[in-house]
């Protein structure tokens, strides 16, 4: 008899403990879109940013988003797709 109490109390603490509607996972959080922290040596942005994240002065790749950004010119070239960087220029 104690044997059926311990497995119906057992049962009943696990029937309260578990949640009749699935979990749902919490969406996954937006990319940062915030270029701060721009070295010589550059950043990588995985995954790629708009434009309009990139400071103005910096030099990035522009392949419509931007994967790769540095704070100078340097060799002026991606060292992830060897294009030429560009020099976002302060908006008028």
């Amino acid at each position: 008899m104690k044997t059926i109490t311990a497995l119906a109390l057992l049962l009943s603490a696990l029937a309260l403990g578990c949640d009749s509607a699935p979990a749902t996972k919490a969406p996954p959080a937006a990319p940062a879109q915030e270029a701060t922290g721009l070295t010589p040596e550059g950043k990588t942005f995985d995954p790629p940013v708009k434009r309009s994240a990139i400071p103005d002065g910096a030099w990035y790749c522009d392949m419509g988003t931007v994967h790769y950004a540095r704070s100078e010119k340097g060799d002026n070239t991606c060292p992830l797709c060897k294009m030429k960087l560009t020099e976002k220029k302060a908006a008028k």
